[in-house]
């Protein structure tokens, strides 16, 4: 008994077509990350900090098709994230102290692809000093890949014992997210300008990174921001990210910091992150 060919290609292009359903259909509204660091800055100090990081999506992202690292920036997403973190610096013959860091952002993306932003964060060092920096952010989508987004903020630095001091910050920042047509590959491109005006002086800075998704699970990212004013310096950024599984991914992220009149610092990172 032989089978009917027509009916066997018809039941397969179904399976198929089942399948790529259901790998567009998976989605997650939250994501919980935990990451540890350490910072070490040649015969200076050494900080270690771990940290808690929790986003809440105001939809559904459906991220089984898409770059899972830029899901939700492709699905327009808007967002709530909520971050805290134990910090412990080691100053060699000066000691040591902990603190601590807290973050709020608020992401929010209208239907008419405008969207705006705010941003609160604390870092408080025990006995050594405080800062708080507030910003607002304001931009749009310019096509389904790509945004223009421009930020102004503040920065209050408060030092146990010294005067405080204060800095302005406006910026703009370029993002574009390029996939191939066929393969399971992308490429994202981040922009960003930064003006610092500080009661030390006036900085600029310009970054740039890139994101290459090899495949929707798996991504390497690499990057450079130079800074120049009355603050010099270069930092560089390496890292990757890989999805175990479709809710659950690891990475790691190497960077190093060398200001112009300053021991250079190497940051070593390693996180791990769940789609809710």
């Amino acid at each position: 008994m032989t089978g009917n060919p027509r009916l066997l290609l018809s039941l397969l292009g179904s399976l198929l077509a089942l399948q790529a359903e259901a790998q567009s259909s998976i989605s997650h509204s939250g994501v919980i990350e935990t990451d540890y660091s350490r910072a070490r800055q040649s015969g200076v100090q050494n900080t270690d900090t771990a940290t808690v990081v929790g986003t809440a999506f105001l939809q559904e992202v459906n991220h089984g098709s898409l770059p899972h690292n830029q899901a939700a920036f492709l699905e327009r997403a808007s967002s709530l994230t909520m971050a805290w973190a134990d910090v412990d610096a080691d100053f060699g013959v000066n000691g040591q102290t902990d603190g601590d860091a807290a973050l709020v952002d608020l992401q929010y993306i209208m239907t008419s692809h405008w969207l705006v932003g705010a941003t609160y964060s604390r870092l408080r060092l025990a006995g050594l000093s405080e800062q708080e920096t507030r910003s607002l952010t304001f931009g749009r989508y310019l096509d389904d890949t790509s945004t223009i987004v421009a930020n102004i903020g503040r920065t209050d630095d408060s030092i146990d014992g010294l005067s405080d001091s204060s800095s302005h910050i406006w910026g703009l920042a370029y993002k574009n997210v390029t996939r191939h047509p066929t393969a399971n590959t992308s490429l994202t491109l981040d922009l960003d300008y930064q003006h610092i005006d500080a009661d030390a002086g006036t900085s600029n800075s310009l970054g740039i990174q890139g994101e290459y998704h090899f495949t929707l699970a798996s991504s390497l990212v690499a990057g450079v921001d130079i800074t120049g004013g009355e603050t010099r310096g270069t930092d560089y950024t390496l890292g990757l990210t890989h999805y175990l599984t479709r809710f659950i991914a690891v990475g790691a992220t190497l960077s190093r910091n060398e200001p112009d009149r300053q021991q250079h610092t190497n940051t070593v990172k390693v996180f791990a992150r769940l789609l809710l």
